[in-house]
């Protein structure tokens, strides 16, 4: 007979937020968590500051061990050993479970999902000698395990998002940014190679990861865990966008770009077709609102609301849910601009009045601002690299980012 419940708070790696607490940079965190469009432009200084720092964040990753080891001030070939260290470690673990799959073929998994970051995967493609229902069965075990996260096909026609999926369009991110650098050979000595000396297709694939990896720690980190979205035309023409995300009952799409420019055919045609209003495009430049008026690839006329944020305002911003103070009362959506808010600056917590700009609901829903007090002292880290080296050494039999909580009677 059950005498209480078992919960379960899903552990991922470190956010930006919780990188810059690590790293003593409160005051830089303070403008961008308080920003909202408005007429009032984030500062010029703030902007080229903060992308630095996530350039440095898409190097170093949110495992804490590495984290730790950069806010101490080891070299960037440092921090590079400690991710390969932890790839080296999962592959140890490959060899455990060899009575249930092929330590190389959970391998070749592994670089297929690093080599197809931001596209949709192809199971032909893993490797020589892997069928297909083998690359099937080893990603749904590296899923399982936590070391990478799926990304779903919607139709979006309704929600919710998973009601009409297809299994054959499925993509994949890593558990982190870090590991993705280990399996791909991003070289590093006693610095981190800027993002510009990056080739494009590298950079497309790292921000395709950083999107995914920060958008995880958006959604309930209870139950069954966050899920990911994307859409994907069907019928043969080209057209994909990036992430698919629910705001308030409202789909929403985003648009990712590695740099300050490019095209949104796929974009356009996509409001077109689900007839939706707002949209979000991440790129380089710094943050704005503007109305779009245009006409797609097929001439159609299109018109809607699209939110430009760069991707550090993507992965900073009040946490929405989870309890403790950080949830956001319902309210409704308006157009009115400049309706202010209140932020406690003690728990992040933010109410958003009545008649507030609906793209301030979406930047504060898909802006993320994690309780990351903790990071910011050693005893902070210890603890959560403890949890997280608990959490991986599981196995392969049940999801390993799950920690398990005290009963309730």
């Amino acid at each position: 007979m059950p005498v209480g419940r078992v919960s379960f708070q899903h552990v991922e790696p470190m956010g930006f937020p919780e990188f810059l607490e690590a790293h003593g940079q409160q005051r830089l965190l303070r403008p961008l968590s308080e920003w909202t469009p408005g007429p009032t432009p984030l500062p010029e200084a703030a902007h080229e500051r903060a992308t630095e720092w996530l350039h440095r964040y898409s190097m170093v990753g949110g495992m804490p061990a590495v984290v730790a080891a950069d806010a101490g001030g080891r070299d960037a070939r440092a921090c590079r050993e400690l991710q390969r260290d932890l790839l080296a470690a999962f592959r140890a673990d490959f060899a455990k479970y060899s009575g249930r799959m092929h330590p190389s073929v959970l391998d070749a998994t592994l670089r297929a999902v690093a080599g197809s970051l931001g596209r949709k995967l192809v199971y032909a493609h893993f490797g020589d000698g892997v069928k297909q229902h083998q690359a099937r069965r080893a990603l749904d075990l590296l899923t399982s395990a936590g070391v990478c996260h799926l990304v779903r096909h919607s139709a979006a026609n309704g929600l919710p998002l998973g009601a009409e999926s297809k299994d054959t369009f499925r993509k994949a991110i890593l558990v982190d940014v870090g590991l993705a650098h280990a399996l791909l050979g991003t070289p590093a000595a006693t610095t981190f190679p800027s993002w510009t000396d990056l080739a494009p297709a590298v950079r497309g694939q790292l921000a395709d990861q950083l999107a995914g990896q920060q958008l995880r720690l958006v959604d309930a980190l209870t139950g069954d865990g966050p899920q990911l979205f994307y859409w994907q035309r069907e019928g043969g023409r080209p057209g994909e966008v990036d992430y698919l995300v629910v705001v308030e009952g409202r789909i929403v799409p985003i648009e990712l770009k590695s740099g300050a420019a490019g095209s949104m055919k796929s974009l356009h045609q996509f409001m077109f077709d689900k007839h939706l209003d707002l949209a979000v495009r991440c790129d380089a430049n710094p943050p704005s609102v503007m109305d779009v008026s245009v006409k797609t690839t097929r001439g159609d006329p299109v018109s809607y609301r699209l939110l430009s944020l760069p991707p550090y305002l993507r992965a900073v911003g009040p946490r929405r849910g989870g309890g403790g103070g950080h949830g956001i009362p319902p309210h409704s959506l308006s157009a009115h601009f400049h309706t202010p808010h209140v932020l406690n600056r003690k728990n992040h917590s933010v109410w958003l009045p009545k008649n507030q700009l609906d793209i301030v609901l979406l930047q504060v829903y898909i802006n993320v601002l994690r309780d990351a007090s903790n990071a910011g002292s050693r005893r902070g880290l210890a603890r959560r690299t403890k949890d997280l080296h608990r959490a991986r050494r599981v196995g392969f039999h049940r999801p390993r980012n799950r920690q398990r909580l005290a009963p309730s009677q």
